[in-house]
This record gives structure tokens, sequence and C-alpha cells, in this order.
């Protein structure tokens, strides 16, 4: 009789486990066959204050722009860095360049901020169809502002 009791009560176990491990299978399959929800859907509308190009765009027109004043050592530099190109000229002065197609670009007071301690040798060129049409030193613009 203890022995049937015994194995009785080693089957009450088993059943419970087993039921124990049924749930937690389904909960799992319940969460695996759960399909994806949107939350949310965003559309960007650009508000025309863009005033930064892909330097690589850029690349050959700035080079040959700067070899052609004198200048050399051209290097691009990280995308949407603070300044696009960096140049030298004979004496190792150096030309931090800033790269736009808009004549009208006014850069935010805190990026004007992170400039202030190159602002003397960084410049803003502006280019149209594949050449540099305007070159504006920075520190020109940081006085009238």
């Amino acid at each position: 009789m203890a022995l049937i009791s015994q194995m009785n009560a080693k089957l009450v176990d088993i059943e419970l486990r087993r039921e124990r491990r049924l749930q937690e299978l389904e909960r799992q399959k319940k969460v695996l066959m759960k399909p994806p929800q949107q939350i949310v859907q965003l559309e960007l509308i650009p508000t025309g204050n863009a005033y930064r190009v892909f330097p690589e765009d850029y690349q050959e027109v700035i080079e040959e722009y700067e070899k052609a004043n004198g200048r050399h050592n051209v290097k691009m530099l990280k995308i949407f860095g603070l300044v696009d190109f960096y140049s030298e000229r004979f004496n190792g002065e150096p030309r931090y360049i800033i790269v736009t197609e808009n004549k009208g670009m006014v850069l935010p007071p805190d990026y004007m901020e992170d400039l202030q301690e190159i602002i003397d040798w960084t410049y803003i060129y502006v280019v149209k169809e594949s050449r540099v049409v305007e070159e504006v030193k920075m520190a020109d613009l940081s006085i009238r502002a």
C-alpha cells in the first residue's frame, strides 16, 4: 500500500510539472505568434533651413579649387562633422571648409559656438554647377551677426 501511495504521489507530481510546462509553452507560443504592430508613422518635411551637403559629392570640385588657389593637403572629413574639408597653404596655415549650395545659409548659434576655436580659418564655399562660386570667411560673418 505504501508503494502504491508513493507511486500515486509521483504521478501527481509528474502531472503537475507537465501542466506547468504546457502553460509555459502556451505563453511562449502567444508571445512568438503575436504579429508586429505599427506604433507610429512619421513623415519628415524639410523646413528650408537645410544648409549642409554631402562632402563626397563635391570632393573633386573642392580639391581642384584648392589646388588652383595654391593650397594642398586637401582632406575630406567625416560627413556632417563640424566642417567638410581641410586644406593647408604652403606655409602651413590651415583652412577649414564648409560646403553648401545655399548662398543665404545661416548657421545656428550653437553651431557657431562650436566653431569658435577655428573660426578664423573657417570658410564657407558656395558651390553651383560643379564649381565654387563664392567663398566667405566665417570670421567676417560672425562680426556682422
